[in-house]
C-alpha cells in the first residue's frame, strides 16, 4: 500500500532482500534505487536493463521473467547461502553510494519532457488499412444513425414526426 519515503526504512528493516518482477522506468528501476538506499540485494527479472545495473550480480540475482519457480529456486539458493546474501549486502550498501541524486534525474527529465513538448507531436501518415477501417466505421455510424430517425426528422416527403421512417 501507499506509504512516505520516511517510513521505508521501518517498513524494509526485516527484509533481507528485495524482489521485484517490475521493468518500469523509474531510473532502471526506482524499486532497485530504494532497495540498494536501504541497503538490500535485489532478486530481479533477467531483463537487460537490470543485466546493465549489475553486470556481475554483486548486489543481485536474477531469475527467469514471468517463471515462478526460478523466482523461487533464486530465493531458496539464497536462504541457504548466508555467506553470499553478505556478500551481495554489502555489495547492495557499497552500489547505493553510486545512486545518482533524484532531485538532478528529475531536472534532466523536466527538461525532456520541455523539449518533446515543444517539437510537438511526429506527423505519422495512416496506414492503409487503418483509413478503410475508419471509413467503414462512419459509414456504418451513420446508417445507424439514420435508422432512428423519423422521415419527417430527415426532412423526406410524406413522412411525420410521429410515423416510422
Amino acid at each position: 500500500g501507499p506509504f512516505g519515503a520516511a517510513d521505508l526504512p521501518r517498513l524494509a528493516a526485516d527484509a533481507h532482500v528485495v524482489a521485484t518482477a517490475t521493468r518500469v522506468r523509474e531510473s532502471y528501476g526506482l524499486v532497485v534505487d530504494e532497495a540498494l538506499a536501504l541497503g538490500r540485494p535485489c532478486v530481479l527479472p533477467d531483463h537487460d536493463v537490470f543485466a546493465e545495473r549489475d553486470p556481475g550480480e554483486r548486489w543481485s540475482r536474477r531469475f527467469a521473467a514471468g517463471s515462478a519457480e526460478s523466482l523461487a529456486a533464486v530465493l531458496d539458493e539464497l536462504a541457504g547461502d548466508a555467506a553470499g546474501l553478505a556478500a551481495r549486502t554489502a555489495a547492495a550498501a557499497e552500489a547505493a553510494r553510486d545512486l545518482p541524486d533524484p532531485a538532478a534525474g528529475a531536472e534532466v527529465l523536466e527538461e525532456v519532457y520541455a523539449d518533446a513538448a515543444r517539437a510537438g507531436a511526429p506527423e505519422v501518415p495512416a496506414v492503409a488499412w487503418f483509413e478503410a477501417r475508419m471509413r467503414t466505421f462512419a459509414a456504418a455510424s451513420w446508417d445507424e444513425a439514420l435508422g432512428r430517425c423519423t422521415a419527417a426528422e430527415l426532412g423526406l416527403p410524406g413522412g411525420d414526426a410521429e410515423g416510422a421512417p
